[in-house]
């Protein structure tokens, strides 16, 4: 491993203290034998920019219900293969509520989603989920196949009334079940 400054090579890490150990581990797996000097870079925490999974989740039925933990100040959700067995809308909502939203009876809502394609992917971003005192907002972003076959670009925005902390967020479909998908949920602090 070298150090570089702008793509220039300056030469190999060299540690300069007085320890016995001047090893530099890097992966998600903590090292089993460390000595004092090493340095273990989580390369897993790093590359997701301080989120960390919580949990996976398969979609199923009509309806998932998606647990938010309140160990994490933001929640961001990626859905993968998200897949109904009829063309259905998909809806997004937090605590079972309907009435809350500044626009519409859902977080968000995909309409359109063509039945049996398993390359739609998006995402929804939630930011500061235990206050209460304040507005909530997320974001959605992503893709999907609508029922006219055409690929179409996911970026919206809305908010939320937050009157309690958030513990879940529910997927479901207006009509037809999940033949496919997975929700990797991950904490943000």
């Amino acid at each position: 491993m070298a150090v570089q400054n702008n793509g220039q090579p300056l030469g190999p890490i060299s540690f300069t203290d007085e320890y016995a150990g001047k090893r530099v581990f890097i992966g998600a797996n903590q090292p089993a034998t460390p000595t004092d000097g090493d340095i273990w870079i989580d390369s897993d925490v790093q590359n997701n920019a301080g989120k960390n999974l919580v949990s996976q989740v398969t979609l199923s039925g009509s309806t998932t219900d998606i647990s938010i933990t309140s160990a994490y100040k933001d929640l961001y959700v990626v859905f993968r293969g998200v897949r109904p067995s009829a063309n259905a809308t998909v809806n997004i909502t937090l605590n079972d509520n309907i009435v809350n939203y500044a626009s519409g009876t859902a977080l968000f809502s995909i309409a359109n989603v063509k039945s049996g394609v398993a390359t739609n992917h998006f995402s929804v971003e939630i930011i500061d989920t235990q206050d209460t005192t304040s507005f909530a907002w997320g974001q959605l972003r992503g893709v999907y196949t609508n029922n006219s076959d055409v690929v179409t670009m996911l970026d919206a925005n809305n908010a939320f009334t937050q009157v309690a902390a958030l513990t879940k967020m529910t997927i479901s479909l207006s009509t037809g079940t999940f033949s496919g998908g997975t929700a990797l949920v991950y904490g943000v602090n």
